[in-house]
C-alpha cells in the first residue's frame, strides 16, 4: 500500500488470504481503533479507515488493556 491508511473494505479483503481472521475480529480491530482515537480527540471519533501506526499503538497497549473494558467496546459496538 502507498498509503498510511487502510479503509475497512480494503483489509476485509485482504484478511480473505488468512482463514483464521474472520470479519467479526475486524470488526473489533475497528471498533478499538475508533475508541482509541476517541480517547485521543476527546469526542466521538467514527473512522472508516485505520492508520497503520494504530497497530503499533494497539499491540503496544493491549496487555494494559482490561477485559472489562475490551467487553465494554464489543457490547457497545454491537448494541449487546
Amino acid at each position: 500500500f502507498s498509503s498510511s491508511t487502510i479503509t475497512k473494505e480494503e483489509f476485509l479483503t485482504e484478511a480473505q488470504h488468512f482463514p483464521h481472521t474472520t470479519p467479526l475480529q475486524i470488526d473489533i480491530l475497528f471498533a478499538i481503533t475508533n475508541q482509541l482515537h476517541q480517547n485521543i480527540a476527546g469526542k466521538e471519533v467514527k473512522n472508516e479507515y485505520i492508520e497503520f501506526n494504530d497497530f503499533d499503538t494497539i499491540s503496544a497497549k493491549e496487555h494494559l488493556l482490561p477485559y472489562r473494558l475490551r467487553s465494554e467496546i464489543i457490547d457497545e459496538h454491537y448494541k449487546i
